[in-house]
């Protein structure tokens, strides 16, 4: 997979979608869209596709105020595991 790269793919019917990749094959390209939801789009009808640097994943930082922040870290603190804990 491409991580959380976003990938433009416009089909033959110049309708444009962006997602992540999920899965490839020999016939088609499953993108991740931003709904949760997977559209599967067959590499026939594929026009063009490019990989965008601009990550899937939401900028926080940009999304949330310093005390929100903060509030999320200490949430994520409380919820180490101790090494006895971890199972194998």
């Amino acid at each position: 997979t491409e991580g959380f790269a976003q990938l433009v793919i416009e089909t033959k019917d110049e309708k444009v979608h962006t997602g992540v990749l999920i899965e490839e094959s020999g016939l088609s390209v499953t993108l991740g869209l931003p709904t949760a939801q997977r559209l599967v789009i067959p590499k026939e009808q594929i026009e063009s596709r490019r990989t965008t640097k601009k990550s899937a994943m939401p900028a926080y930082d940009r999304q949330l105020a310093p005390a929100q922040v903060a509030d999320v870290t200490a949430f994520l603190l409380t919820q180490k595991v101790k090494p006895a804990e971890v199972q194998k």
